[in-house]
């Protein structure tokens, strides 16, 4: 339990946050739940879907907003949800997959009708090597110290 009065005012501070937090994390699942149960009804509607699907979008910006989630966790919450509800419908098309595929065709039909150049070898120069002259040892002025 907190002794000092600010830690007591921390505390009295994080249970009114747990509270709104608590059900910030309410309101995104039952958002959610109501979704995928409208999605997984055989007798589903697009114009109730979306109804569903703006109520739980909604609900991922509004967290985002009060700094429950990051931005990047309800974007990616999002984009799956929508993913979801194009496969029930029949109309998922995974654009950048055709895109990715149809890039590489172009790259691969671009190198064919290039001319093949001829790659040059470069030849590595030799090093540098500098050669130092050593004196002998017998050569070197020896140097004494003349005391006065």
């Amino acid at each position: 339990m907190p002794i000092t009065k600010s830690a007591k005012k921390a505390l009295r501070g994080s249970l009114k946050k747990r509270v709104f937090n608590l059900r910030r994390k309410a309101n995104i699942t039952d958002s959610r739940r109501n979704l995928m149960k409208v999605i997984a009804a055989e007798d589903r509607n697009k114009t109730v879907v979306a109804e569903n699907l703006a109520k739980y979008y909604s609900s991922l910006d509004k967290a985002v907003k009060t700094n429950y989630i990051p931005k990047n966790r309800a974007d990616r919450l999002k984009s799956r949800m929508a993913i979801r509800i194009s496969k029930a419908f029949g109309e998922y098309k995974p654009e950048f997959v055709e895109l990715a595929a149809k890039r590489k065709e172009a790259k691969l039909e671009a190198r064919k009708n290039q001319p093949v150049k001829e790659k040059k070898v470069k030849v590595a120069k030799p090093a540098k090597v500098e050669t130092v002259e050593k004196k002998p040892a017998a050569a070197k002025k020896a140097v004494k110290k003349v005391a006065k």
